[in-house]
């Protein structure tokens, strides 16, 4: 297998599954998101909840995944590569050490001051 055609299949099934059952597009139906605006995007979703306690006890399944992810964290690493990641750890690992705030840079708080000015709109506390 190449290394291009990895989650090609997975990228099928979900197509399938969200075109499908919602009653979508599927494949080359769905239109370019930025494509010609004449034509309907046809895109398609699919939101699935699924109850997990409905198949076994939660502290289970959330142990098995667990020592699975672990598995594959700590599998041999390819060429150039630090370390293993799984989808979601650079996030995890982002929001570990959020504090809740965002620096804004000062050109951007002078715009934004500028234009709530212009508008007559109070400057909310933490911008002051």
């Amino acid at each position: 297998m190449c290394i291009r055609d990895r989650g090609f299949g997975l990228a099928v099934l979900i197509d399938m599954i969200a075109g499908g059952l919602s009653a979508g597009a599927i494949g080359d139906e769905v239109q370019p998101l930025y494509g010609d605006l004449s034509k309907p995007y046809c895109c398609s979703n699919l939101f699935l909840a699924i109850d997990i306690e409905g198949f076994r006890p939660l502290a289970a399944f959330t142990g098995a995944i667990s020592g699975f992810s672990e598995k594959i964290r700590q599998s041999r690493r390819g060429p150039g590569a630090d370390t293993v990641r799984l989808p979601g750890d650079r996030a995890a690992r982002a929001h570990a050490g959020f504090d809740g705030t965002c620096e804004i840079a000062a050109a951007t708080i002078a715009a934004l001051r500028e234009s709530a000015r212009r508008l007559n709109i109070d400057i909310p506390n933490q911008l002051s």
